[in-house]
């Protein structure tokens, strides 16, 4: 297992002392602090903890807690924008970082665009999360107020009802853990005096200064900050890119976030460097997101390059069990070039056998089929009794190859052997599996050992 962060001190600009932690090997990623946080109570959180050891990897992950949370000291009695972007200052001048990325959740995106607007030359990448412009938008003045009220009134209520809003999906022992996390981390005073300036914030100007070339990830049913304001914010910052979410977590571990870890490799041009990180999710997946394709298998997780071979595969993993014509997975490939014949024969003995091995399951399926699906029988029938007629002439004589249906074969053949051979190299238990149990010829297809099963999306 990855080591524990290590956890050190800075001084900001007031004198005040605030903790930072620090794991992972790469160029720095510094995530800025965001509502209430407890860099070593957090890193318990199993969430958490997954995610960032899976952006460590490729990263070394700064993280830090605000002046009056989680180990920085408690006794802050000024909570203003301005001081959040002064402490993220003093934490990149600590670190005499001259180039970083910077990661902004929620709360925490004023400060980052403000040391992003007024050190352009610093920042390589900025990566927001579930952002805003304007505080004000987030909810109408009197829900603000009521929010502000329970957190003040009723600290434990209060944590509940925002770590439900935060992660829905969490189960009840999971809820009450983040829940006490947050009541650690800081007094209810404090909590809610960094609720209200959540609400004060507006960088509605500011934005449109950064040129920082900018990833706005937002999931679209996020309860907490409408969708609407992440297209707003990619919207007004001159050099963004938005990339919606499927979901309703507000924070990016939980729900789908390999889907995000996989985001914010492509977008800072570490997708294919082929570590294995621990897995942040279950089970065996296979998700693209963008240009990246995420892979676990079991306890681990390597993320790739895309490529027409992981395509192919995502189809076959789709639908175990099943025969998917080569021509099928090839029909989206790309042709320099009209195609010629070939010298070599049209369908090899091996090929044509498993042309009529199929011509004779579909004949017994359509005995039993109805409607739409034997229609769907009846014309992949049809196209195979030609693609037979058309190799075998006179006296059952083999015909010369039509060269689009043996290049469908080598290519589809081809580029599925390159990319398993891709993750056999970061994730070889992932590279024999599929070794094992993809076929490819005339029909690929995925046969899946008992118990075995695939989330692609």
């Amino acid at each position: 297992m990855p080591a524990d962060p290590t956890i050190r001190f800075f001084e900001d600009p007031t004198g005040q002392r605030v903790a930072y932690a620090v794991h992972g090997s790469g160029p720095p990623l510094v995530f800025s602090a965001w509502w209430v946080s407890h860099v070593e109570e957090d890193w318990k959180q199993p969430g958490l903890r997954r995610f960032f050891e899976a952006l460590g990897e490729h990263f070394t992950i700064y993280r830090y807690d605000r002046l009056g949370s989680g180990l920085s000291d408690r006794n802050r009695s000024r909570v203003e924008p301005a001081d959040e972007a002064a402490t993220f200052a003093a934490l990149v001048d600590h670190l005499a970082l001259d180039h970083l990325s910077i990661f902004g959740l929620t709360c925490a995106c004023p400060a980052a665009l403000a040391f992003a607007s007024r050190h352009p030359d610093r920042v390589d990448k900025l990566v927001l999360f579930g952002s805003y412009l304007r505080g004000a938008d987030v909810a109408p003045p009197a829900i603000q107020e009521a929010l502000t009220q329970m957190v003040r009134a009723h600290w434990g209520m209060g944590a509940k009802m925002l770590t439900d809003l935060f992660d829905p999906e969490l189960d009840t022992e999971q809820r009450k853990e983040m829940s006490r996390v947050n009541r650690n981390s800081a007094t209810k005073e404090m909590a809610a005096s960094l609720m209200q300036l959540t609400f004060k914030a507006d960088v509605s100007e500011l934005a449109r200064s950064v040129r920082t070339p900018t990833l706005v990830l937002h999931r679209k049913g996020d309860q907490t900050i409408a969708f609407a304001a992440g297209r707003e914010m990619a919207a007004t910052l001159p050099n963004a890119t938005l990339q919606p979410l499927e979901g309703n977590a507000h924070v990016p571990w939980a729900g789908d976030p390999d889907t995000v870890v996989g985001a914010i490799l492509e977008f800072c041009g570490k997708a294919n460097s082929g570590a294995r990180t621990p897995s942040t999710g279950r089970g065996h997946v296979l998700a693209r997101a963008g240009d990246v394709w995420t892979l676990t298998f079991g306890a681990e997780t390597i993320h790739l390059k895309h490529a027409r071979g992981l395509s192919d595969l995502a189809m076959l993993l789709s639908n175990p069990d099943q025969e998917i014509p080569a021509d099928a997975l090839w029909a989206g490939a790309d042709v320099a070039g009209p195609l010629g014949r070939s010298d070599d024969p049209l369908l090899d003995e091996e090929a044509l056998g498993a042309y009529r091995a199929r011509l004779r399951t579909l004949e017994a399926e359509l005995a039993e089929a109805e409607g739409d699906r034997a229609q769907e029988l009846r014309e992949e029938r049809d196209a195979l009794a030609r693609e037979v007629r058309a190799a075998v002439g006179l006296g059952g004589r083999r015909r010369e190859l039509d060269a689009t249906s043996e290049r469908a074969r080598k290519a589809v053949t081809a580029r599925l052997r390159s990319s398993i051979e891709k993750i056999s190299q970061s994730l070889p238990a992932a590279g024999a599996h599929l070794n094992q149990a993809v076929t490819t010829g005339t029909f690929c297809s995925y046969q899946a050992p008992e118990g075995a099963r695939w989330d692609v999306r």
